[in-house]
């Protein structure tokens, strides 16, 4: 969206440039040049100057509790983070849903609520 803030712009930009685009598939690609021509839209520079500046605001706020969640993770110690793939965004999702290890008095129980027991079903 920083790059091309307006269906105008989109439209204007090649088929490359937006797939360079992070999480951009091909397919979603074809599906926003598809609508840009039909989509309202401004070009005003204002406009767009203010839509590119809150979404770098929200990438800084996403950033700043990135970093805050990882900072806890480190401060907290948690041997989840051992666990090869595991880092700290996702260590604090799976601590966050276990939230006491000592409810489960052994690790089948833990694997059952975790949904990877598949003798439950």
């Amino acid at each position: 969206m920083t790059r091309y803030p307006n269906p105008q712009k989109r439209l204007e930009a090649r088929f490359d440039k937006l797939i360079e685009i992070k999480r951009l598939t091909a397919s979603k690609i074809q599906d926003i040049l598809s609508v840009a021509p039909r989509s309202i839209g401004t070009t005003s520079p204002a406009r767009e100057f203010e839509i590119i500046e809150i979404i770098k605001h929200y990438k800084r706020l996403i950033d700043k509790a990135e970093t805050c969640v990882n900072d806890l993770m480190a401060e907290f110690n948690s041997a989840i983070t051992t666990v090869t793939g595991i880092g700290g965004r996702l260590g604090a999702v799976i601590l966050a849903e276990i939230r006491n290890i000592h409810a489960f008095d052994n690790p089948a129980q833990l694997q059952a609520f975790a949904g990877l027991d598949s003798s439950i079903y």
